[in-house]
């Protein structure tokens, strides 16, 4: 997820507002994202809200490492992520 374009993976719907914030998601990207996704991107129907700047950073730095060339090898997968 990191360094890839917000709204871009195939095979979801993504909200217009997000496919064409122009957003590549970088921790600071995601900091805002997490912390209001309203305000970051008007528009998107992503509401859930992360007050709390440490909780921030743990998902920040866990999607940093699932995104990590290391990661997508083991897992087999293209980075992308699926519900189960």
């Amino acid at each position: 997820m990191f360094g890839r374009l917000a709204g871009s993976q195939p095979g979801y719907h993504y909200t217009d507002a997000l496919k064409r914030s122009g957003i590549v998601w970088t921790a600071e990207t995601l900091d805002s994202w997490t912390q209001d996704p309203r305000r970051t991107v008007p528009g998107t129907r992503m509401d859930a809200r992360l007050k709390d700047p440490e909780e921030r950073g743990l998902i920040i730095e866990y999607l940093r490492a699932e995104s990590s060339p290391n990661a997508a090898m083991a897992a087999g997968s293209d980075l992308a992520w699926r519900p189960r």
